[in-house]
């Protein structure tokens, strides 16, 4: 099949969905499974929503997909939690949380609060099942952009979108690993009256930087890896340092 048709990221498909519109929700929630297939391309929109025509946006998947097969669009979730204050002769500093979502090699969400772990491996239901249905029926469980009253999620629950930019390969005598870099999309200028929302919109850049993934991990028992971040206090420029877990380390939110 032609790139406009078909997309096959990996060696082997694990699962196969056919659907309609926008699938970044699904993408950047993937499962812990090392290949998604996706048919009918030129029925969906481009799969990355910063591009504007469809082989642009597959071609800078599959490019990212070469440095390191097996992570790609593997989630890992983290929090930093601000709980510094501003000293006695500065005014006293308001606490704020930030939530990161990590499609390795695609995208990643930042939220502006403490959003729980098992709604941020939930899908966003940006797409229609090939029904045309934007409820579905759908093989994964979804949570909605909107209300059941068609308004607006609250502002927290918005992820700002940081797509993929570059991605560096980088190496030593006894380690690999990448460097992925993400630009924010452009907001529309709303407002959201919390105390993270300032800090996340300042941030221009997210680097992401992870050790090579050993394709072995999948023959074992595989689980969404940890990440913390860095620089998120300061600045403009984000860091997440993706790694395995901790035996006593979990994904929860602070």
């Amino acid at each position: 099949n032609s790139p406009s048709s078909h997309l096959c990221v990996l060696l082997r498909a694990t699962w196969q969905l056919d659907l309609k519109g926008h699938v970044y929700g699904l993408l950047a929630a993937h499962p812990v499974a090392p290949l998604v297939s996706l048919h009918h391309l030129d029925r969906l929109n481009p799969i990355s929503p910063n591009w504007l025509k469809r082989l642009p946006a597959v071609r800078s998947l599959v490019g990212a997909s070469r440095h390191d097969p097996s992570r790609t669009l593997q989630q890992a979730i983290c929090y930093h939690h601000d709980a510094r204050g501003g000293g006695r002769r500065r005014r006293r500093r308001r606490q704020f949380t930030l939530s990161v979502s990590v499609s390795w090699g695609y995208m990643v969400h930042l939220y502006p609060a403490a959003v729980p772990p098992h709604e941020l491996q939930t899908p966003l239901r940006t797409f229609r099942a090939w029904s045309g249905s934007p409820a579905g029926p759908f093989t994964v469980n979804t949570r909605p952009e909107a209300t059941p009253n068609a308004t607006a999620l609250p502002c927290h629950r918005k992820p700002i979108m940081f797509y993929l930019d570059r991605v560096t390969a980088m190496s030593t005598s006894t380690t690999n690993w990448t460097l992925t870099e993400y630009v924010p999309e452009v907001l529309s200028g709303e407002r959201c009256n919390t105390t993270g929302f300032d800090a996340a919109t300042k941030v221009q850049m997210i680097q992401v930087i992870a050790l090579k993934m050993n394709p072995a991990i999948w023959k074992r028992a595989p689980r969404r890896q940890c990440c913390k971040m860095q620089n998120a206090n300061e600045g403009d420029k984000l860091i997440v340092k993706i790694h395995e877990c901790k035996p006593d380390e979990a994904t929860t939110s602070v």
